[in-house]
């Protein structure tokens, strides 16, 4: 429920929530805002794609002469791939949030990189 009323805060009143985003000094808070929020994400991107592969597909037929040779697995792979997906995609939360960590350092700015975390997940 702590999640819900986070997101609710996030979304009805930024200033606020930003605010008392200052005060977090340990990187696992927005580590537990992440995560199940990218666990969802993953799990309707899948199933969004899974409905729409066809109607994409045939925007790139290019792209659609080897999408035939696992259609019948294809949805079991996507599936099994799921965990790895989710994994995936959380490290490359903390590789972004490096990259622009070191942008903003180049660019002179001071703070330190919990900090450029959080901004990169809360946004």
């Amino acid at each position: 429920m702590e999640l819900l009323n986070k997101i609710k805060e996030l979304l009805s009143s930024p200033g606020k929530f930003f605010e008392r985003a200052k005060k977090e000094h340990e990187i696992i808070t927005p580590i537990k805002f992440l995560a199940p929020l990218l666990g969802f994400y993953i799990v309707l991107a899948t199933i969004v794609g899974q409905i729409f592969q066809t109607t994409i597909l045939s925007f790139f037929p290019q792209f659609n002469q080897g999408a035939t040779i696992f259609s019948g697995l294809s949805f079991i792979w996507v599936i099994l791939l799921l965990p790895l997906n989710y994994i995936v995609s959380f490290a490359l939360s903390f590789v972004t949030a490096g990259i622009l960590h070191v942008w903003l350092m180049i660019w002179g700015c001071k703070g330190n990189y919990i900090k450029t975390y959080q901004a990169c997940v809360y946004s």
